[in-house]
């Protein structure tokens, strides 16, 4: 029960099983999972299970929350097909392959249920060739715990079905025409563009990477992007070649409510009103999607999406179950595995490796075992002030914080919090209007005692949400109002910035 503020830090991220794909077609995935089901069931116990944490006996009980994964993997573990040769290939419905071509809502279709799947589960057990009908292998061993069922808690992953799928397949086709038909820019002006604009040094690490004509031009639904490059891609193009596309052009049009939809799935906050909007869009756009490309496939990744309004209201929002940090994770098992150079039993020695490096981090002659998830903060360079010198003063005197005329403050270029890097002129959302969220830019960044920190910041004026570039249109005021703000209290803890679309003279955009 980790807060979701320390829940994405790599050390939160447990290893519980590593083995290698020729094992698991040996003797299959329930062969790994029997020994960790053999734990859960001590834990699912009525009278839990006595734990001795620093010297005190302390009794826990738990169960699976949910299980995440790609979709191969979900399909796997869950005990459905996993290639192209069932009838029925999503684990949340059971759409045949014509329903998911013209259908678009999950009402329209008959859902999978527990009752249901545990009554498919036993036809296919007498009968195994009935599975490719009902799109089942197996009954999954996780179905063996008193209180999980893979029914429900396989959530679909935005990264894979978004950031890896959906969002590159649509982007490119819709490339394709703009560059090769309707000539509104050349593939060279693009990757022009996308290497010289400025994507604020928060995405330093996920720029895109230029499109080469052979990826523009072949048959693949990707534009050979990383996830993460992806999103920044998909975020900032509206501002990288806005300026040259039609505002009626209704491919683009498209595109902009692919992005609305994006913001919804990866907002760290949910609630039913933006659940039902998303439902609403994501039917419009698979229906005027299979219009403008008619040439091309509804695809699994985008029939998935249809039971995402559905997932958040039952998991919460996506990115807290979504596979980004997963991956990340797996990336030092990958490295190891390449330098090591032992491949005589690679699952061993991963783990032992893997396990003996947590066991330094936690003692404590390694890092400091109370910071093992909470990282503490780091402040940057600076300067003293004494707070009546300040011009924030009586700013000062309005937050629960202890200050006098005489106290010492540190006013800081730049702070990591929860490993989240903030400098000065970075923008913030200040507050979420029910019309149009408030934004500012950090003019200060203060360390009052005890290292509670605010910001000041400078607000902007919010003009209007600019469809066209998917971006809100702000103006620095000549005599801006100022706040000071908590870190914690900020309804998005992401940094941003103010950048211009090329080749326009319009004012700033968030």
């Amino acid at each position: 029960n980790i807060h979701p503020t320390h829940r994405s830090q790599l050390d939160a991220i447990q290893l519980l099983s590593i083995a290698t794909c020729p094992v698991i077609k040996k003797h299959g995935i329930d062969a790994i999972l029997e020994p960790f089901l053999d734990d859960l069931k001590c834990l699912e116990r009525d009278e839990g299970y006595q734990f001795q944490i620093n010297g005190t006996c302390q009794t826990l009980r738990g169960t699976i929350a949910f299980v995440c994964g790609d979709n191969l993997g979900s399909q796997l573990i869950g005990g459905f097909k996993e290639g192209a040769n069932a009838r029925h290939r999503c684990r949340h419905c059971m759409g045949s392959i014509p329903d998911i071509q013209t259908k678009f809502r999950e009402i329209l279709f008959h859902l999978r249920t527990k009752v249901g799947h545990d009554y498919q589960c036993d036809i296919v057990e007498r009968e195994p060739g009935s599975g490719i009908i009902y799109g089942i292998n197996r009954r999954s061993s996780l179905c063996n715990s008193h209180y999980f069922h893979v029914i429900g808690v396989l959530p679909a992953d935005s990264m894979h079905d978004i950031l890896e799928g959906v969002l590159q397949y649509e982007c490119k086709e819709m490339l394709k025409i703009f560059i090769n038909e309707d000539s509104y820019f050349t593939l060279k002006e693009l990757n022009d563009r996308i290497k010289d604009f400025d994507y604020g040094y928060y995405n330093d690490k996920n720029q895109p990477s230029q499109i080469s004509s052979l990826t523009l031009n072949n048959n693949s639904n990707s534009v050979k992007q990383k996830a993460a490059q992806m999103w920044c891609l998909g975020k900032f193009l509206p501002l990288i070649v806005g300026n040259r596309i039609p505002d009626d052009d209704e491919r683009w049009q498209l595109f902009i409510m692919l992005l609305e939809i994006v913001d919804i799935v990866f907002s760290p906050i949910a609630s039913e009103e933006s659940v039902g909007i998303l439902q609403g869009l994501i039917e419009e756009h698979h229906e005027i999607f299979i219009n403008l490309y008619p040439g091309r496939s509804v695809t699994p990744k985008m029939h998935y999406k249809i039971h995402f309004p559905t997932q958040i209201l039952q998991l919460g929002p996506m990115v807290r179950s979504w596979c980004m940090r997963y991956e990340a994770k797996h990336r030092y098992f990958k490295q190891l595995a390449g330098v090591m150079g032992n491949f005589t039993n690679v699952a061993y020695t991963l783990a032992e490796r893997y396990q003996r490096l947590q066991c330094l981090k936690v003692s404590p002659t390694g890092n400091n075992n109370e910071e093992f998830l909470c990282k503490p903060v780091e402040i940057g360079s600076g300067q003293t002030v004494a707070a009546g010198d300040t011009d924030y003063f009586d700013l000062s005197l309005e937050q629960e914080v202890e200050i006098h005329y005489t106290s010492i403050l540190y006013e800081s270029t730049n702070v990591i919090i929860d490993g989240i890097k903030y400098k000065v002129n970075d923008v913030l959302i200040i507050n979420m209007d029910e019309d149009l969220p408030e934004f500012g830019s950090i003019h200060k960044i203060i360390v009052f005692a005890d290292k509670c920190i605010y910001f000041l910041v400078t607000k902007f004026k919010t003009i209007e949400h600019n469809r066209h570039y998917h971006v809100y249109e702000v103006r620095r005021e000549i005599r801006p109002e100022q706040v000071l703000l908590r870190p914690n209290t900020m309804p998005n803890y992401m940094p941003m910035h103010t950048v211009k679309p090329y080749g326009s003279s319009q004012r700033n955009g968030a």
